[in-house]
C-alpha cells in the first residue's frame, strides 16, 4: 500500500482505508517498519510516513494542512552542491516549506 504512495501518507489515513485494522496495529506496525528502515516519519505537521528511499518536498499549508509535494531539479542541485563543498555525504533529505495555499490565501 505505501509503495504505491506518490507523497507522504498519515498513519490516520492508513487506519481509515483499513476499516478492519485497529489504529493502535497501524501505529505498531509503522513503528517497526521504521526500524526496520523501510519507512521514515517526516515531521510536517502530522504523524506522515515515507518511503525513506525518496527525496521529501513538500509545501504545507499552516491554515488547513494542505500537504503538496513538489520536485525541483535547482534544489537537487544545490543540495548536492553544499555536500560538496563540506564535504559531507547527505543520505537522505526532507524540504518543508510552510505558508498558505492559494485557497486559504484567497480567503485571507
Amino acid at each position: 500500500m505505501l509503495a504505491g504512495e506518490a507523497c507522504a501518507v498519515t498513519a490516520l489515513e492508513i487506519d481509515r482505508r483499513l476499516d478492519s485494522v485497529g489504529r493502535a496495529s497501524v501505529y505498531r506496525t509503522l513503528d517497526q517498519l521504521e526500524r526496520l528502515h523501510l519507512v521514515q516519519q517526516v515531521e510536517i505537521g502530522g504523524d506522515e510516513r515515507v518511503d525513506p528511499k525518496q527525496h521529501h518536498h513538500h509545501l504545507v499549508c499552516e491554515e488547513c494542512g494542505r500537504l503538496s509535494p513538489f520536485a525541483d531539479r535547482s534544489l537537487e542541485r544545490a543540495i548536492e552542491a553544499i555536500s560538496r563543498d563540506a564535504e559531507f555525504e547527505v543520505a537522505a533529505h526532507d524540504v518543508v516549506l510552510r505558508g498558505h495555499c492559494p485557497d486559504c490565501a484567497k480567503a485571507a
